[in-house]
């Protein structure tokens, strides 16, 4: 959110129509507020902190796209490279929470949002993905109702991350203004 200070007005500008500058955020709330949700699933699909699934294992012959999977074979799913390489995602370097709603900018877009896996999927998906999914909604709500968020004017903004096997975000400075 530090990068897109437009961005956070607009998320605002929804927040402060549905519950005010001053009322208290629910999550009977996130239905009316369709463009902070989609920003938030943009925020994962572009900040994707887990590049790699954990191992799979084929249970039987399979072919994928005309490749010949044998059984027992170990699959390591990369979730990050799905997100920002699929079809589905046009223009997918881009930051655009838009791809997640329908032409009106409210109805959930159900075919990109099948495609953004943060948590993983099937079988091996999170177990906290919906208090995850929860604590990010109350928490981003929370601070863009009250503040916006820059990066300070001397202090270079870096955020590509610390590859590993959980991508870790470098440090950045910034200021929180009071709106």
């Amino acid at each position: 959110m530090l990068a897109y200070p437009s961005l956070q007005d607009r998320i605002r500008s929804e927040i402060h129509s549905v519950i005010g500058r001053d009322g208290e955020i629910l999550m009977s709330d996130r239905p009316n507020m369709p463009y902070a949700s989609a920003a938030i699933t943009e925020l994962q699909r572009v900040a994707n902190i887990l590049p790699l699934n954990v191992v799979h294992r084929t249970t039987v012959d399979t072919e994928v796209h005309g490749q010949f999977i044998p059984e027992n074979s170990h699959i390591l799913a990369q979730i990050s490279n799905m997100m920002k390489n699929s079809s589905v995602f046009d223009r997918s370097e881009e930051f655009r929470p838009e791809r997640f709603l329908m032409a009106d900018g409210k109805t959930p877009n159900k075919t990109t949002l099948e495609q953004a896996v943060p948590f993983s999927m099937d079988k091996r998906q999170c177990a906290r993905e919906s208090l995850a999914r929860m604590e990010l909604f109350l928490g981003l709500v929370m601070i863009l109702q009250k503040y916006r968020i820059l990066p300070p004017k001397d202090a270079p903004l870096d955020l590509s991350p610390i590859e590993g096997i959980i991508h870790i975000p470098k440090t950045n400075y910034l200021q929180m203004i009071l709106v």
